[in-house]
């Protein structure tokens, strides 16, 4: 599509954020995308890690090219990709509803 974010957008750089985690405080997150297709993934459990967690590999745009899905290495993640942020589905694939995006998001660093 002509205004997808793959297109429209500059999308490439660092993000990070804080997610959610069912049984911790949440899990910092910080996840590199490049302009190749590469990505860079540091996860750190916060009350349990001391130091992250990294994954680096590939990640492919889907058909309609507003989403991102990364590889096996980080789980096979799925991200929406967003005016200066990624929005992260649940593990169960469902998007989060208005009142927690925020809690779901990682924002684009300077």
């Amino acid at each position: 599509p002509a205004h997808s974010s793959r297109i429209s957008l500059d999308w490439a750089g660092t993000y990070a954020g804080t997610l959610p985690c069912a049984d911790c405080p949440g899990i910092e997150t910080r996840l590199t995308l490049d302009d190749d297709g590469s990505y860079r993934l540091a996860t750190r459990y916060i009350d349990r890690q001391p130091e992250p967690e990294l994954a680096a590999g590939r990640f492919e745009w889907t058909y309609d090219g507003n989403h991102i899905q990364l590889d096996a290495a980080a789980d096979h993640a799925f991200y929406a990709v967003r005016e200066g942020s990624l929005l992260r589905r649940y593990a169960d694939g469902s998007w989060p509803q208005a009142d927690r995006i925020a809690t779901m998001s990682l924002h684009r660093e300077p």
